[in-house]
């Protein structure tokens, strides 16, 4: 396979690009994966340092270049639907029972989608090798530190952790996404026995940290890795129809789960009468699924009593409780 590099004119200018582009980037792929296992405080503050980094590389390289790719993204498919889903949430906040925290929720989101814009605009379309081997090695320390720390316990390296340490569940979730662009990084590269022992380090860490619902991403992602490595058109067109699938009738498998429950004389705590509580909010306000209740509204409507607690969460339900059908 080709090497693709960037190919940058000699001048003070562009060899500033250059080491901001890889301090940049070394800053999002390699250091702050280790530390936002020991310090979110650490992450918040390297994540955006590393975004504004690149930035200023790609200003530097090609200024009226980034306003360009910055706009085609934005008025593309996906970026009309993205602003439109922006316009939507702010709007919400007009209904929300919770406008001030919802409010501060909204602009860090909005934020961190205009970070993450530019970042993807201002990454050249041909990098170094060498910057990109950067992410294979933020992956693999930020493995190997979440193995160290989940052998050695909650007290592991306490002089690195602050007191907003993050759980070692979220650090290993974290790692269970972010192993795969490196895997996908390395296999360009003709380095299967890396890719797959990237895969396997991140498996035992996730192991290691005894988080379930990490080890989910990870078989989860998994299996779509294998598909996409065998039949990935197949695996394309069956992703492009399950997910969309799944989220637009999840009301309707609330429902089903209620009634089946009820049949079948399920006890409160089981999972299937624990997804019909979705059911009892639905029915009490029939015209909040086409609005939603505001942005940022299911957590704290858990906390306030408006929804059981023990009703399922995660993205796809309160998506639908917060933005409604919409």
């Amino acid at each position: 396979m080709e090497r693709k590099t960037e190919k940058l004119p000699d001048s003070p200018a562009a060899d500033a690009a250059g080491l901001l582009l890889r301090i940049g980037f070394g800053l999002l792929v390699m250091v702050a994966p280790v530390a936002a296992l020991f310090s979110r405080r650490a992450f918040v503050v390297l994540v955006p340092v590393g975004a504004l980094l690149l930035g200023a590389a790609a200003l530097l390289r090609e200024g009226s270049g980034l306003a360009h790719r910055l706009r085609e993204a934005l008025f593309s498919p996906i970026g009309m639907t993205a602003l439109g889903c922006a316009i939507w949430c702010i709007l919400s906040l007009a209904w929300t029972p919770f406008p001030g925290p919802a409010g501060e929720r909204l602009l860090r989101t909005l934020g961190i989608a205009a970070m993450a814009l530019v970042v993807v605009g201002a990454l050249p379309i041909r990098m170094r090798a060498t910057n990109l081997h950067l992410m294979t090695l933020g992956v693999a320390a930020a493995t190997l530190a979440l193995i160290v720390a989940a052998i050695l316990g909650p007290s592991a390296l306490r002089f690195l952790r602050d007191p907003e340490t993050p759980t070692l569940g979220r650090a290993a979730a974290a790692a269970g996404v972010m192993v795969w662009p490196a895997v996908a990084w390395t296999l360009t590269r003709g380095r299967d026995g890396q890719a797959f022992s990237l895969i396997a380090v991140c498996g035992v860490a996730i192991a290691a940290s005894g988080s379930l619902d990490a080890a989910l991403v990870m078989i989860l992602s998994l299996a779509v890795f294998l598909g996409a490595r065998s039949l990935p058109s197949l695996t394309g067109r069956a992703l492009s129809l399950a997910f969309p699938a799944a989220v637009m009738l999840t009301p309707a498998f609330a429902f089903a789960a209620r009634a089946l429950a009820r049949m079948l004389g399920l006890r409160p705590d089981h999972d299937i009468t624990e997804l019909g509580f979705w059911a009892d909010v639905i029915a009490a306000q029939p015209a909040r699924l086409v609005t939603g209740h505001g942005f940022d509204t299911a957590l704290r409507a858990r906390l306030a009593g408006m929804v059981n607690p023990n009703a399922p969460g995660g993205l796809i339900p309160d998506v639908w409780y917060d933005l409604g059908l919409l």
